[in-house]
């Protein structure tokens, strides 16, 4: 029916007035790509007919006979297709490459569409169209997973693939680096050659042939380790995986150490985990400093140089405890017991597309679906052979299991992108809508929340430079296993010193209208030193500051307008950190004590005081956080004593 309209509409615009060719010509154009999407738009999809330019082919079918002026439009109107039509072509191919992907791998994918569909909410397109159209442009991308341990692939052991491996898989297969696209090396980071390219495609190919599983498939026996592996292994494609998540924190330590985890600012499109790792129902409701942190981290993610897409990726939890005996089975929890509801909230307000992971699977949970069952865990059944390694969803009460669960948050992230490149054909990308990409931020929609600069967090070779003062202290790495390294300041010399300048204040160069930290002559902030404590050899450490700023009881005697303030208190001791452990272990403390920063530079002195103890006192030095943005969130932090601080150190793989 739609192939005879065009041949009717053809006719009649051969015999238009000029007023009306420019009419016809654009009906015919539209309809020839509907008829184009008809046949190639879906997944499933016949392979692609011929190879020419649909749009431009329709204009050339007009009759030759029609006036001077109706030909010019069609001329000008051929031109704008041509360039619409390449892109087309481009999201086209990257259809039918995931199809023949899907294809080889021999099996069904674990989700079916209408499962895909109910998790995902797309909010205001623009930023993801413009990351989908430029993967099918063949164009140099990255994909940064910010998160907690999910997304750090922990529940995926064993050599079996986390989400990010099996998201690498798919991108190698549907967006491959070959000899003319210049894609990323094999580390993420190096351009590949005509050679290296050949190479791999071979590679990819026997991978994908042989090792291939449903939906976003993957080798899972290729060698590499589960969750904390590397992608060394992976294909070569043109978009690149950076994970910079960290296990067992929450957005608002996300929110202080964003620039130690996301070291490239250069980035498309950001998958933002935290609807498990975020305190489900703070009080008061929405107006509190966790929404307070998570919101400010999503601003600034909206902010970053490239306007990446930013998607939150929402995880659930079955089980209610996180640590259970290896004879037992963890107790259910509820479908709203997590963040998901509130981040809705911010997903609505600021456009934010979001999948929903509970939304796609918990039905089939309570049905016992083979691949989804929650009967058990898989880590206890480990040391069955003969049991069933694709049946259950969670491998320990807290983390998918590679083969399922992590499979699945796969194929919701690759259901997003392939339905909005399938949105691409439909309705192509128009240059207006880079206006949309480039918007400023609305206004905070938490009240009395704010953007600052003021947040620190000095970490590794950040926290080295931060040293002005060197007296006694040496930079050691004391990690045992070189990929785990555990760099620090260390010490065991009485009265050997070091100090730290906190440098704040500094401009930055959005250019958002929306409302920032109130200006006054003071910020009242919390400073977090991250120490060693050990069970032997350990020494005290004593704390002061100076230069501009007053720190731990002076700071709440400290006027609003900052006059009058003695702030030469270099040798004044404000907090001590005693080392010694009276448990049998070695981990990363919190040291926090409040200051208020008065002036752009703060200088924090620690020295190792001279205390009678057995053998040497060791004084060992971690990192340093200044949080101004949540100080009770911070507290928080320092209270629980989050193993956010060793690993943001490098003390736990």
């Amino acid at each position: 029916m739609l192939q005879n309209t065009i041949a009717v509409m053809q006719n009649g615009c051969a015999s238009s007035t000029q007023v009306r060719a420019y009419f016809c010509i654009a009906f015919v154009m539209f309809a020839c790509m509907l008829e184009q999407a008809k046949s190639n738009l879906l997944i499933e999809a016949p392979q692609l007919r011929g190879t020419g330019d649909p749009l431009q082919n329709s204009a050339n079918e007009l009759d030759d006979g029609h006036s001077d002026a109706a030909a010019a439009v069609s001329t000008m109107s051929a031109a704008h297709a041509r360039t619409e039509s390449a892109a087309a072509t481009g999201v086209l191919r990257l259809l039918q490459a995931a199809k023949q992907y899907r294809a080889r791998s021999g099996r069904q994918q674990m989700l079916r569409h209408r499962d895909i569909n109910r998790a995902l909410y797309m909010g205001d397109p623009e930023r993801l169209r413009s990351f989908v159209r430029r993967m099918a442009e063949g164009q140099r991308l990255t994909i940064a997973l910010l998160g907690g341990s999910v997304s750090k692939g922990m529940g995926a052991v064993s050599g079996e693939p986390s989400f990010e491996r099996w998201l690498n898989a798919w991108l190698s297969a549907v967006s491959p680096a070959d000899a003319d696209s210049h894609g990323w090396g094999i580390n993420g980071t190096t351009e590949i050659t005509a050679a290296t390219a050949a190479a791999t495609a071979t590679s990819r190919v026997l991978r994908s042939d042989l090792g291939a599983s449903a939906g976003v498939g993957i080798d899972v026996n290729d060698g590499q380790g589960g969750g904390m592996a590397s992608n060394a292994s992976a294909p070569l494609s043109t978009v690149r995986v950076v994970n910079a998540a960290c296990p067992a924190t929450s957005s608002a330590y996300m929110n202080l150490c964003l620039r130690e985890y996301l070291r490239d600012a250069d980035v498309d499109l950001v998958l933002l985990e935290y609807a498990i790792n975020d305190p489900p129902f703070p009080e008061p409701q929405m107006v509190n400093e966790p929404r307070k942190s998570f919101e400010q981290l999503v601003r600034k993610l909206l902010r970053l140089p490239r306007r990446p897409a930013v998607v939150l990726l929402n995880i659930f939890r079955w089980f209610s405890e996180s640590r259970i005996d290896a004879d037992q089975r963890p107790s259910d929890t509820y479908y709203f017991t997590n963040a998901e509801a509130q981040f809705f909230e911010f997903a609505t307000y600021y456009g934010l597309p979001l999948i929903s992971l509970k939304a796609a699977v918990y039905h089939h949970m309570v049905a016992g679906t083979r691949g989804f069952q929650v009967d058990t865990l898989r880590f206890l059944t480990r040391s069955n052979t003969s049991a069933d390694e694709e049946a259950l969803f969670y491998e320990d009460p807290m983390h998918p299991s590679g083969l399922t669960g992590h499979r699945v948050i796969s194929e919701l992230i690759v259901g997003l992108l392939l339905s909005v490149a399938r949105g691409l054909v439909t309705r192509p990308w128009r240059p207006s809508e880079e206006e949309q990409v480039a918007a400023a931020l609305p206004a905070h929609m938490i009240p009395d929340n704010y953007d600052t600069n003021l947040d620190i967090c000095l970490m590794g070779e950040n926290f080295r430079a931060s040293a002005i003062d060197v007296q006694g202290f040496e930079w050691l790495n004391e990690g045992r296993d070189p990929l785990a390294p555990k760099w620090g300041y260390t010490a065991s010399t009485p009265n050997a010193s070091i100090v730290f300048t906190i440098t704040h204040g500094i401009t930055t160069n959005d250019t958002d209208t929306a409302p920032r930290s109130p200006k006054h002559r003071r910020a009242s902030v919390l400073v977090i030193l991250a120490y060693l404590r050990s069970y032997e050899n350990m020494g005290v450490a004593a704390v002061s500051c100076s230069g501009g700023c007053v720190c731990g009881e002076a700071a709440s005697r400290v006027p609003v307008n900052g006059e009058g303030v003695d702030t030469d208190n270099a040798d004044k001791v404000i907090a001590r950190l005693d080392g010694l452990s009276q448990e049998h272990n070695s981990q990363l403390q919190l040291g926090c004590f409040p200051a208020v920063l008065l002036a752009s530079e703060c200088r924090v002195r620690v020295w190792v005081e001279d205390v009678q103890r057995h053998g040497i006192n060791k004084v060992k030095l971690g990192g340093l956080i200044v949080s101004h943005t949540a100080p009770d969130a911070a507290q928080t932090m320092c209270r629980e004593n989050l193993e956010a601080a060793e690993r943001a150190a490098g003390f736990v793989a």
